[in-house]
């Protein structure tokens, strides 16, 4: 379940995996899931190939599962 509260975040930020999760108020793998199943879309690092989140989208898909 995602947290109650709305994450605070800037929105042009780039937050990780770990981070995203927290401020989300889920497990890292539900934050992947989501991502899988195309319901968050996540930023691949060009250098890392790590994916990042940004945090207007993190506030999207937050408002998508309050609402």
């Amino acid at each position: 379940m995602v947290s109650a509260t709305p994450p605070i975040v800037k929105a042009g930020a780039l937050y990780n995996g770990k981070v995203a999760s927290q401020l989300l108020g889920i497990h890292r793998n539900t934050l992947r899931a989501y991502v899988k199943a195309n319901v968050i879309k996540a930023v691949i690092d060009k250098i890392t190939g790590r994916r990042l989140y940004e945090g207007r989208e993190l506030v999207r898909f937050w408002n998508s599962r309050i609402h």
